[in-house]
């Protein structure tokens, strides 16, 4: 699910010292933060006001490679997000692309050696 910019800013302004733009875009341990400390004091609501553009782009970036962003969105290394899509289209097409370099193929074994 991609984000709204424009829906995060209107969640902000209404729903900002709650973390209601913060659970909009998956972060829900922030999100949750922010209820509890009524948006950092004000102070991390007026920071958003900077860093929401940012947090929309990342999150409509995971969405994209990764299909779909289940919430809390996949926080993964960019790197070994790439490596990965890359990787199952080389498996799916069963030609060698050169697009993987070595440090991400070397991550990409560690990351499925974590999950066995």
């Amino acid at each position: 699910m991609a984000a709204n910019l424009a829906i995060a800013y209107i969640l902000l302004f209404t729903t900002g010292i709650f973390g209601g733009h913060r659970y909009y875009i998956g972060a829900r341990f922030s999100a949750v933060v922010y209820a509890c400390t009524l948006g950092f004091l004000l102070l991390g609501v007026v920071a958003d006001l900077y860093y929401l553009p940012g947090l929309v782009r990342k999150h409509n970036f995971l969405a994209k490679f990764d299909g779909h962003v289940p919430f809390p969105a996949k926080r993964r290394p960019l790197g070994v997000a790439i490596a990965i899509q890359v990787r199952e289209q080389q498996q799916q097409y069963r030609v060698p692309l050169p697009v993987i370099s070595r440090v991400w193929q070397q991550q990409l074994q560690r990351n499925q050696r974590r999950q066995l």
